[in-house]
């Protein structure tokens, strides 16, 4: 494997591994191949090589079981080292991806938005004179549904990082929310995996620890759609 990405002390221990295996198969095959080399006398002669302790067939599977294990540690150590990598690869990607609509942020044109509002992000009270003036879901969508395990979570838009950092924060207050993590952002919406240790009702846990208008779009098993009001109180 590439080892240019491995740390130093992973990479020596890779090395060590290496070599502690070389030496056990060179014992292995000294063990397999007959009796050992004699060993020279207090006189200078040479004497008998003495009768070994242990059958040559009982230690050549304690060496064998030994290599095995060496090698499946270092597969083990290996396929540590490359998800340390891979998982570094990906915070820098996120940094990146979090970073570049910060540099172009820019006024919108005078032209007509890219993607019309829907009907159903009015708040019903504005209508009525109501002065909590919260959002209600959309037709059919049930609020209290409840969620667990991996869920992914479409919200927008978001017209800069802040907005957006707020949103995952909130995300991170839900009740049982575990591994909350910004897959993308994309034509001011981002695609937001979070993991639920424990049934929660999402939609109305995202309106408790929210401090912007949210309205549910869709509700389906394990996804999510809301739409924001960003633009309250500006």
């Amino acid at each position: 494997m590439d080892d240019s990405h491995m740390p130093d002390d992973v990479t020596g221990t890779l090395s060590d591994l290496e070599r502690k295996l070389v030496d056990l198969e060179r014992e292995l095959q000294s063990v397999a191949s007959g009796t050992p080399a004699p060993r020279p006398a207090a006189g200078g002669g040479v004497t008998a090589p003495s009768e070994p302790a242990v059958e040559p067939a009982v230690r050549i599977d304690d060496l064998r079981g030994q290599i095995s294990d060496l090698v499946r540690f270092r597969d083990q150590l290996e396929a540590a080292a490359r998800e340390l990598v891979a998982e570094y690869d990906r915070l820098v990607g996120r940094l990146q991806t979090g970073e570049a609509p910060a540099a172009v942020a820019a006024p919108a044109p005078a032209a007509a938005p890219a993607e019309p509002t829907p009907p159903v992000a009015t708040p019903i009270g504005a209508a009525s004179g109501d002065p909590a003036g919260a959002p209600i879901a959309a037709a059919g969508v049930d609020e209290s549904m409840m969620f667990e395990g991996a869920v992914v979570v479409d919200a927008g838009p978001f017209n800069d990082i802040t907005t957006l950092t707020t949103f995952e924060q909130a995300m991170g207050r839900v009740p049982g929310a575990e591994d909350v993590y910004v897959r993308s952002f994309e034509g001011l919406r981002a695609l937001i995996d979070v993991r639920l240790s424990t049934p929660v009702a999402l939609v109305q846990a995202l309106r408790d620890s929210l401090p912007l208008p949210m309205t549910p779009r869709e509700v389906h098993d394990g996804r999510l759609v809301v739409d924001l009001a960003t633009d309250v109180g500006t």
